[in-house]
């Protein structure tokens, strides 16, 4: 396992992804809003911080 912070984000990531497809498919437009920026951030900001962390303590 090079980075287990992908393993425990992926479910999340893939439920993401299928909830834009759905809406997607349905309006056939995509739009982002809050929620949209607010996951991508927060997904960037946990695997950054998993980044800095592994590579201080070396896990």
């Amino acid at each position: 396992m090079n980075n287990p912070a992908v393993f425990v984000l992926l479910p999340f990531m893939m439920a993401y992804v299928l909830r834009r497809l759905v809406i997607y498919v349905k309006s056939g437009t995509y739009r982002e809003n809050a929620f949209t920026r607010c996951f991508i951030g927060a997904v960037l900001v946990i695997l950054i911080i998993f980044g800095v962390v592994r590579n201080i303590i070396g896990i």
